[in-house]
């Protein structure tokens, strides 16, 4: 039932990206499904309706706690509170899908002491796309107190060419 599968993939999705570990994630909730494609008894194990769900939780913590992070494990947890662990592979799919769709483009937090004209904004993203090889997205802050210039958020990365901190770099190197 891919509508299950979707909605805790999405939920699951959000929360790695929160967290920054979209790709950690995708490699741990990946490993699980190749343990239950390649393991019957896990399969088994799993969806056996006799096995209370506190006793499922216990066993798997015990065999998985090494390798699961543990937001990666209570999301697992809530799968099997919810009695939706049989749609693990399903919220595997999904959540590779919603993975593509991550990696195909990004998001640029642009920050900058007065409003980008669309001519600019179209060469700053035409720029970003060619440096980055994939599709951008501009999210637009203005903030007068860089005086000028820009700063370039993706991810981790920072781009800061703004004169605010030209200028602190000048007078930490006069300071000094």
């Amino acid at each position: 039932m891919a509508a299950v599968g979707g909605a805790y993939a999405k939920a699951f999705f959000s929360l790695a990206n929160s967290v920054n570990k979209v790709e950690d994630f995708k490699e741990q909730l990946g490993l699980v499904v190749k343990i239950k494609r390649e393991s019957t008894a896990f399969g088994d194990f799993l969806h056996h309706p006799e096995i209370k769900k506190g006793e499922k939780k216990r066993l798997l913590a015990e065999v998985l706690s090494e390798v699961l992070s543990p937001l990666v494990m209570n999301f697992f947890f809530l799968l099997i509170d919810d009695g939706v662990e049989r749609f693990l592979e399903d919220v595997f799919r999904e959540y590779v899908d919603l993975y593509r769709k991550y990696k195909a483009f990004q998001v640029a937090r642009v920050i900058t002491a007065v409003e980008l004209t669309p001519d600019e904004e179209k060469a700053l993203k035409d720029k970003l796309e060619e440096k980055y090889g994939k599709k951008i997205i501009i999210k637009k802050e203005v903030n007068p107190e860089i005086i000028g210039g820009l700063i370039v958020k993706m991810g981790f990365q920072v781009i800061d060419v703004s004169i605010r901190t030209s200028l602190e770099y000048i007078k930490a190197v006069i300071e000094w």
